[in-house]
């Protein structure tokens, strides 16, 4: 598709999104009305304003707002009832909030290349923002950072790795990887404006969490598969240093523009390293729109430009893009969603990708299942392109406790060829103190 036709298309669908949703910013369901009180804001009044679920605001906020009175493992949260305790009083008297997290994700495939057909791998993680500058009021300053290790836990691959076998352009996981210790966020971030309408965050930090994001895509607790979490249009961008800034526009504050610069050679791997590859950046600003700010993650229509420069030393060429996403929540337990993009270069996993999705919280247990469905066409004009379905459930078996279960159908793997289709069976168990 000829890129400009893609942009025109995007245009136009961002301009329409007030009409979706005329009704809805007229008239407020009980259920969104809690919301836009910020009851569950979901992290919305965080640092930046605009993180999606894997950012340390939302995660955090996201994991403390787990209420149940009836937990299936309910001797559990009265174990750790004392962590609870204990991190709000840092939160209360020192303006410090923090999050602990131990994951482990065990993946089996069918469709093998080689005579591995399993992945396992387990991360630790401590993540926190510290408010540094007008703590409890306007205008906020905060220092985030998050601190991992990576272990492939005694496995042959780690999940990560698992597409190699298979023949799969695409990744069955990403964040399940053996890289060791790694430093993937240190940032400043400031709130500005009369209202805290607009924010800048700059430092080491993951653009993904802050450009074209939905509100069901996280792969802590929600998909494995990386073209249902991010759009691969995109000269995926990771870890790195950059500066960013958004904000919300007008009295109504529906409408926001944002946008990031990052070292378009940084990765998760490259720890504090500064611009290794020289002045060679990534570059994207989004326009969206939304009923509030508070609801920017549940119903939302966006538009994303991109640009990468030439990565000499990684013989990565110039490549851009644009990339379309929605969702729409009903009732605060539905959610429907859709991503696409397009893209000129050969620096992309794919040079356009089309997905669309549903996700569904069960308000009583707080489990969660979820459904995506992506097509994936690669630069390469040989190979064929990839289809690929997911479906998960997530239990939540304590407030801290989460047990995942979750199958993957990769049809027409480009580089498998002695399977058309692939099964991927995984397991994710997650611990949150």
């Amino acid at each position: 598709m000829n890129l400009r036709v893609g942009i025109t298309i995007a245009l136009l669908c961002v301009v329409s999104a007030p009409a979706l949703s005329s009704q809805e910013s007229e008239e407020v369901e009980p259920e969104e009305q809690e919301l836009a009180d910020g009851k569950e804001s979901g992290g919305l009044q965080g640092a930046t304003l605009f993180g999606g679920r894997a950012s340390i605001a939302v995660q955090i906020e996201d994991d403390n707002a787990i209420s149940m009175s009836d937990g299936r493992l309910s001797v559990l949260d009265s174990v750790l009832e004392g962590a609870g305790s204990w991190k709000q009083r840092l939160r209360d008297e020192h303006g410090l909030e923090l999050g602990i997290d131990l994951a482990t994700l065990s993946q089996w495939v069918s469709g093998s290349m080689t005579d591995i057909d399993d992945a396992w791998a387990g991360v630790f993680r401590t993540y926190g923002r510290w408010a540094v500058r007008n703590r409890n009021e306007s205008n906020t300053g905060f220092i985030g950072f998050k601190v991992e290790h990576r272990n492939a836990l005694g496995g042959k691959i780690p999940p990560k790795l698992i597409n190699q076998q298979i023949g799969y352009i695409g990744f069955t996981d990403i964040v399940f990887s053996d890289d060791g210790n790694l430093i993937s966020e240190l940032s400043y971030q400031q709130r500005l404006g009369k209202n805290d309408q607009a924010a800048i965050v700059a430092g080491r930090f993951d653009p993904n969490n802050f450009m074209d994001v939905l509100g069901c895509c996280s792969p802590w607790t929600t998909f494995s598969n990386l073209s249902h979490l991010l759009n691969l249009s995109l000269s995926l961008p990771d870890a790195s240093w950059g500066i960013g800034a958004g904000s919300w526009l007008g009295e109504k504050e529906q409408w926001y523009v944002s946008g990031t610069i990052n070292d378009a050679n940084g990765t998760i791997r490259s720890g504090l390293d500064w611009f290794t590859g020289g002045a060679e950046f990534f570059k994207n600003v989004e326009v969206g729109w939304s009923p509030s700010r508070e609801r920017r993650l549940y119903t939302k229509v966006s538009m994303t430009l991109w640009h990468v420069d030439e990565r000499v030393d990684g013989g990565l060429p110039e490549s851009q893009g644009v990339v379309f996403s929605a969702n729409k929540t009903w009732n605060h337990t539905w959610m429907g969603f859709v991503k696409a993009g397009i893209s000129d270069g050969k620096a992309t996993l794919y040079d356009e990708l089309f997905m669309v999705g549903f996700g569904r919280v069960f308000h009583q247990t707080t489990d969660r299942i979820g459904m995506a469905l992506a097509y994936t066409n690669p630069p390469d004009e040989s190979l064929s392109a990839e289809k690929s379905l997911e479906v998960f459930y997530k239990f939540q078996l304590a407030k801290s406790l989460q047990l995942t279960a979750s199958y993957q159908y990769i049809k027409d793997p480009a580089f498998n060829t002695e399977e058309s289709s692939i099964d991927v069976f995984g397991l994710r168990l997650r611990f949150v103190l």
